[in-house]
């Protein structure tokens, strides 16, 4: 049985964020690693994420929907970066078989530190990298990076940079998701960004994590995150079985 419905990480992390929900979506689903990224912490993965590109992020993901989409039609469940790379590809035309749905979780379209962002170019230089650890848990560890390169974070802003230049996407339905306090992403601007879409629906959740979608290993996750993640499971679930 191939894929119906692809899932994809954000920045500095890795396939591990859908676990939880990839363990319940069975063979419907496949997770692709960025470019750039890597599940392994070891002393090649920092030059790897130095050295990419934001271009260089998505082209797995790409290839994958691309390969995919020859034989049948595939949803798309994205979170941070991911949805991000996937909008910039669809206002570009680099996708010519669109998406039968596309489930977005915390979609970066402005971070909250946005003029530390901006200026990397800056003080990136001094530091080198960034500690990666701050208000994380020990148990994530293995799964996110603890240190970045500043040369990512430059990256990184060139993506935002690309994003506040979409003027038009093509009519994919989407579904977003929004933590109403994400402390990473600003919702305000993903809200005001979709709003000019009317075939996208954007759901507001009480949350105060970034990336939803993960919840094992967490601070301070709540009954309210848990259900919030069953709403998201349950879009995704819909999705590729409609795909299917």
């Amino acid at each position: 049985m191939k894929p119906s419905l692809l899932l994809s990480h954000g920045f500095a992390n890795s396939s591990v964020e859908w676990a939880e929900c990839q363990a319940k979506l069975g063979p419907m689903a496949e997770t692709v690693l960025l470019g750039g990224h890597t599940l392994t912490q070891h002393s090649e993965w920092a030059d790897q994420f130095r050295r990419s590109t934001w271009q260089s992020w998505g082209q797995p993901l790409l290839d994958r929907y691309t390969e995919l989409a020859q034989d049948h039609p595939v949803s798309l469940g994205l979170i941070s970066t991911s949805a991000t790379l996937i909008l910039v590809a669809l206002s570009s035309g680099q996708i010519r078989q669109l998406p039968q749905h596309i489930v977005m979780v915390d979609p970066l379209i402005e971070v909250q530190s946005r003029w530390r962002l901006r200026t990397v170019g800056l003080w990136g230089p001094l530091i080198r990298s960034v500690d990666w650890t701050v208000g994380k848990m020990p148990e994530e560890y293995q799964h996110t990076y603890k240190t970045v390169p500043y040369e990512a974070l430059k990256a990184l802003n060139k993506l935002c940079q690309r994003c506040a230049r979409i003027q038009t996407l093509p009519e994919v339905p989407m579904t977003v998701f929004v933590s109403r306090n994400d402390p990473v992403v600003s919702p305000e601007k993903t809200q005001q960004f979709f709003r000019r879409y009317p075939w996208v629906q954007v759901h507001v959740l009480d949350s105060e994590l970034h990336a939803m979608a993960r919840l094992n290993g967490r601070p301070s996750v709540t009954n309210q995150d848990y259900k919030n993640q069953s709403i998201i499971l349950r879009a995704l679930m819909q999705c590729g079985l409609h795909s299917a």
